[in-house]
Parts: C-alpha cells; structure tokens; sequence
C-alpha cells in the first residue's frame, strides 16, 4: 500500500497574471469574416502544500505551467 493513498484532494490557487497577445481578422461585407488570436501568459510556478495520508507529515509541490492560447473564429453574415 502507498503512503499517498486515500481520498483525492482538489487544490484551488488563484493569481493575476500579465501577458501579451496578438491576433487579426479579415471581413467580406457579403459574406464571412475570420479570426486569429495568440495569447502568452507565460510560466506560472505554483507550490502548494500536500498531506501525506498514512504518514501524517506535508511534503511540498511545485508545477511549472506555462499558459498559451490560439484562439480561430468564422462567421458567415450579410449586411442589410
């Protein structure tokens, strides 16, 4: 049996993050439109405390995530 066994937990960590985008689009008056945006927020590295049930001691964890979006939108649309 593992040290680490027993009930999941779920651990919630909240941060503003600042970053950059960049992104264009084109339209026909007729008939369809389209979008692109690239988002980079960067690495965010948060460290959080974990239980070890069984044992009764904390160990810590650090997760490197970096965050990026692509975003595609298309319309199709007429003009009155």
């Amino acid at each position: 049996m593992s040290v680490f066994a027993g009930t999941p937990s779920a651990i919630t960590d909240t941060t503003t993050r600042v970053g950059w985008t960049v992104g264009g689009g084109m339209e026909a008056m007729l008939w369809a439109r389209g979008e692109y945006r690239y988002a980079d927020i960067g690495t965010w590295s948060p460290t959080d405390a974990r239980l070890s049930p069984g044992v009764g001691s904390t160990f810590a964890v650090t997760d490197a995530i970096r965050i990026r979006t692509q975003t595609a939108t298309a319309g199709v649309g007429y003009k009155f």
